[in-house]
């Protein structure tokens, strides 16, 4: 990446996590809920399948109801962990009661014994999105890895990018390595992008 792209990425984040901030407690936990409703709908004919979803961060669109809706679909629910930087995520099978522990960026992850998953779709966590398909993470680059891993061994897997309205960006920098995403969910709606 270039000294102007990431100098880009770093100016889109600045913006984009100052956004974030302004909404208050209540509309998170509404705006939560009503993605969750707007995914599973949108989802509809895929489901049930194997879904990997994140543990919210405290800043981030919280993807507890998004599961509870998922389970109540039927749905196999995945959750990710960290193995070390510079690699993929790995993603495991979760039941309500599997045991999580804090990650290395204090994200609850299943312990690296808990079963393997193999997703149909998985639900991307972001900073940032555009209605190009791109998305701005935090610039660790892991769910880039594994979304690039997984699309070869799933040809027809779907990455969703999950998050608030207010994190659209008109366009957003991107890099060589960037996956993009086929759709993003917000308390909004549900767009298709590719």
């Amino acid at each position: 990446m270039s000294d102007d792209q990431a100098a880009a990425k770093a100016a889109a984040r600045r913006i984009l996590r100052a956004r974030r901030r302004t909404i208050a407690a209540e509309e998170r936990a509404m705006a939560s809920r009503q993605a969750a409703q707007h995914l599973v709908e949108a989802l509809a004919d895929f489901l049930p399948a194997t879904v990997a979803v994140f543990h919210a961060l405290p800043e981030e669109i919280d993807a507890g109801p998004l599961i509870a809706c998922l389970r109540a679909r039927s749905c196999n629910i995945a959750l990710p962990r960290q193995i070390r930087p510079g690699e993929a995520l790995a993603l495991h099978l979760t039941e309500p009661d599997t045991e999580l522990r804090p990650g290395p960026f204090g994200v609850h992850e299943p312990l690296p014994d808990a079963a393997a998953a193999h997703p149909k779709i998985i639900i991307v966590p972001l900073l940032g999105y555009d209605f190009k398909g791109n998305r701005l993470g935090y610039g660790a680059g892991f769910y880039d890895r594994t979304l690039a891993h997984w699309r070869k061994v799933e040809p027809n897997l779907k990455a969703i990018g999950y998050g608030y309205a207010l994190q659209w960006m008109d366009q957003l920098p991107v890099g060589a390595a960037d996956e993009t995403l086929d759709g993003v969910c917000t308390e909004q709606g549900f767009t298709w992008i590719r």
